[in-house]
């Protein structure tokens, strides 16, 4: 599959300046339904416990291009079960996913939205033990993925990535799912779309090198990596 080795150029139809909200609005509750099938939200849950360890029971986690909000629920809900206390703070530029997320976590106390850029994250949360972000990066430049893996240090833990695998088997399995049973236009060519602006093991080997840090990169079911960065 050589039409793979390098990323789609982009951009998705969902980050059209001029995309319709409520369209918009759609393809986000798809994508959470999509996620809970192919149980998307574990690498998240599971790197918070990397890089937390012992001191789970108090965070201040922030999730970046926090989208729908759905990945704050799955945490808020998660922290709950286990008697911990996360203060969850979602940041997105896009105000037709705030909006959505608002109301989506509006029964959530531990959760709050925030309209902001992901570069303004010490502006709203001074002093954040662990950043996320998932199903973000895709949406990226490489310039911009570096320079948002810079601001993530702020965090006093460390960060992580939950994003796509570039692979031909994920591209065609999301192909035949989203043909099947979405009625979505912007899901069924963005969910192929966002798999071919995945990442491979070597494209985060070469932003580490890039970016200078020190990360762990580990791949998760369904064709997932889950990258988490340590502070220098």
């Amino acid at each position: 599959m050589n039409w793979l080795k390098n990323r789609h150029p982009g951009p998705e139809l969902m980050d059209a300046p001029d995309v319709d909200h409520e369209q918009f609005k759609g393809v986000l509750k798809e994508l959470a339904v999509i996620n809970t099938w192919l149980g998307g939200y574990e690498p998240t849950i599971t790197g918070i416990k990397q890089l937390a360890n012992d001191r789970l029971g108090k965070l201040t986690i922030v999730d970046i291009g926090c989208g729908g909000g759905d990945t704050l629920v799955k945490l808020a809900k998660y922290a709950a079960k286990k008697g911990y206390y996360w203060e969850l703070v979602g940041i997105d530029l896009h105000s037709a996913a705030v909006s959505y997320a608002q109301a989506n976590c509006s029964k959530y106390p531990s959760i709050r939205i925030i309209q902001a850029n992901f570069e303004d994250i010490e502006k709203h949360v001074p002093e954040p033990d662990i950043i996320i972000n998932a199903l973000f990066m895709h949406h990226l430049t490489e310039s911009e993925v570096l320079k948002c893996m810079q601001i993530m240090q702020c965090a006093k833990t460390g960060w992580l990535i939950n994003d796509l695998h570039r692979h031909w088997l994920a591209y065609y399995s999301i192909w035949a799912l989203t043909t099947l049973f979405s009625k979505s236009k912007l899901v069924r060519y963005d969910a192929r779309i966002s798999v071919w602006r995945g990442w491979k093991k070597s494209d985060w080997i070469r932003l580490q090198k890039k970016a200078n840090q020190t990360i762990s990169i580990r791949w998760h079911w369904a064709f997932r990596w889950l990258v988490i960065g340590y502070p220098k």
